[in-house]
């Protein structure tokens, strides 16, 4: 006899409880995944390439110049240098140093480029760069061609920034010379017939020629020649000075105030000129290459196989956390009840009993009740009559009203097969041995199993039972129907079913009309528990207006029945209104604390164990 506990699996589900009862699905997963991996190694065979790796340290041109400032952030300077190896411009040099080397290797321009790899750090001026070609060559030489073209596009291209400055600024100084020089014939007008005038501007031309000269020679010079050519510029500038202060002296004429300030001031632009045109041509001697150091690729690495076992072992790797994944979400989506205590958890309803599996109980029958009274099945269905008894007394007559008459119940289920029918006629045997006077109403029209299973199970002959109403007449009494009787197991109670064929009605749509009402009021003044077999609820039309009717409803639970079509089933309930009672467990793997449950019930009944043999293990009977 196989048995488990109740406890063994929680009711909400884990990843590694999913992974293991859905491990079909994980394993699908992972060989998915192994597939895949496999495909990718195939692909990665058709590259066959040879790979030169080299790599350079950039720097801005200008960082050892003495007067020119860099204005860009190293790190975008470095992002920006990476873009410019990755150019048009510089996969053209690569090209033609190829065509030039020995032997001669003929790409294109995008060929280069779609062959290059440049990599940076965030940290460092550090550039990697990675060259493919078809042969070892190739791809040393790429690499090593992509440092030395880039070094002199780099070099080449700062120098012609700072040739154009320095151009820019001689123009500069030679439209200077020519406003001074235009300035002067205007000068050189006004006093023209003043000799001694004429005298104090020729000693100033050449003071100002003097110190021109001499500005001109501090570039280069240092230490003593520096200082005595800065002596020598300050004499002339007092010497300039004193021409001036005579000049001034002197009565000008008309307009030459105006001509020596803009004499002056072109002077003035005319020194700073030159002292820039200075700088420039030292920063220039100065510039750097753009490189501040460089690895030569000596090699190449030849094109290696795809690595089978690596991406085979990386794919089941992610596979597995993958097809755990789906496993758990399935298993979330498809939540089922594996215990006794996880529908009262879920919806919040107490349970009425627990019914074990007939299979692992070894039972031949489907009425344990009637067959099997021994049997631990046969004792929980005794226990599913008792509770609905008690149920029903609190959930139909509540308020404290006294119940003085019957009262109707049915078992639902989620969809077909579950064992409903089994368990209304057990729970109706049950009751009926506990004494109670039970009608059994069979009221499914597809097959009526309930009255073949009772029918079957004792003798059952038609028995002409009045039920009335009141008619027209307050004396007047309508008979409703006839109903065959099935004698029950003892004389403590009776058992009465009511078939299709004694129905007013011979259609499922008379279970929807308002006689129906009418006539369970009136079976249930007559019998203490009316209990009903009705199609399942979420399957046909009719079984929610029936169940509107009754007194009570409860649930049976398959074992391994799914959470959201018993939710679902409770919301049907509550939208009839009728009071839901409980639910029964029903095909419950046997508990190990029920085991001597059999025994002891044989003795309680006064049966005598030794004339029972063992029961034959068949396969469990269809339930109904």
């Amino acid at each position: 006899m196989t048995t488990r506990d109740d406890q063994a699996m929680p009711f909400e589900p884990t990843v590694a409880g999913s992974a293991w009862r859905h491990k079909w699905l994980v394993l699908a997963v992972v060989a998915a995944f192994g597939c895949l991996g496999l495909l990718a190694s195939g692909l990665q065979s058709v590259d066959v390439r040879w790979t030169a790796e080299t790599s350079l340290v950039v720097e801005d041109p200008i960082s050892d110049t003495l007067y020119e400032r860099i204005t860009s952030q190293p790190s975008r300077y470095v992002i920006e240098q990476a873009e410019f190896l990755h150019s048009t411009p510089v996969a053209e040099s690569v090209q033609q140093l190829l065509e030039q080397d020995d032997p001669p290797t003929y790409l294109t321009t995008q060929q280069i480029i779609d062959s290059t790899e440049v990599m940076t750090t965030g940290s460092s001026n550090v550039i990697a760069i990675r060259f493919h070609a078809t042969s070892e060559h190739a791809a040393t030489a790429g690499a090593n061609f992509l440092v030395e073209a880039y070094e002199d596009l780099v070099s080449t291209s700062t120098q012609a920034q700072f040739q154009t400055r320095l151009d820019e600024m001689n123009a500069s100084i030679a439209d200077s010379d020519a406003e001074l020089a235009s300035i002067q014939q205007q000068i050189d007008a006004l006093w023209a017939n003043d000799e001694a005038r004429a005298q104090l501007d020729a000693q100033y031309q050449d003071t100002v020629a003097r110190l021109t000269a001499l500005q001109g020679q501090t570039i280069g010079a240092s230490g003593e020649e520096l200082t005595s050519i800065e002596q020598e510029i300050a004499v002339l500038y007092q010497e300039l000075q004193a021409v001036q202060l005579a000049i001034g002296l002197m009565d000008q004429p008309d307009g030459l105030d105006a001509l020596l300030q803009d004499q002056s001031r072109v002077n003035d632009l005319r020194s700073s000129l030159t002292a820039r045109k200075s700088q420039l041509e030292v920063d220039m001697e100065l510039l750097g290459t753009g490189v501040a150091s460089s690895s030569q690729a000596l090699g190449a690495t030849p094109p290696g196989a795809p690595s089978y076992t690596r991406n085979l072992v990386l794919a089941l790797l992610l596979g597995i956390p993958v097809g755990a994944g789906f496993a758990y979400v399935f298993a979330l989506r498809n939540r089922t009840f594996t215990a006794r205590v996880q529908p009262e958890v879920a919806l919040g309803v107490p349970l009425l009993a627990e019914v074990p599996s007939f299979k692992e109980e070894r039972l031949t029958t489907e009425l344990p009740v009637a067959n099997a009274r021994d049997s631990i099945a046969a004792e929980a269905f005794r226990f599913a009559a008792a509770a609905i008894d008690l149920r029903a007394g609190s959930a139909v007559f509540s308020g404290g009203k006294k119940r003085d008459k019957g009262f109707s119940a049915a078992f639902v289920t989620a969809g077909s097969g579950h064992g409903k029918t089994v368990a209304v006629a057990n729970t109706a045997l049950a009751a009926a041995e506990e004494g109670q006077r039970v009608l059994a109403l069979d009221a499914d029209y597809g097959d009526q199993a309930l009255s073949k299973l009772l029918l079957s199970a004792g003798t059952a002959s038609p028995v002409p039972v009045t039920i009335s109403r009141p008619g027209k007449d307050a004396k007047e009494q309508t008979t409703i129907a006839a109903m065959e009787v099935f004698k029950a197991p003892n004389e403590k109670g009776l058992l009465h079913l009511l078939g299709r064929d004694s129905l007013p009605g011979q259609s499922p749509s008379f279970f929807s009309s308002d006689e129906v009402a009418r006539i369970l009021r009136s079976l249930e003044a007559s019998y203490d528990l009316v209990l009903v077999d009705m199609p399942p609820l979420l399957e046909v039309a009719y079984s929610s207006t029936l169940l509107s009717h009754l007194s009570a409803v409860a649930l049976l639970i398959p074992y391994g029945t799914r959470v959201s079509a018993i939710e679902e089933l409770r919301d049907r309930i509550e939208l009839t209104g009728t009071p839901l009672l409980g639910y029964v467990f029903n095909r419950a793997p046997l508990r190990r604390d029920l085991k001597g449950s059999a025994a002891l019930l044989a003795r309680s009944y006064a049966v005598d164990e030794s004339q029972q043999g063992p029961p034959e293990p068949v396969q469990e009977a269809e339930d109904r």
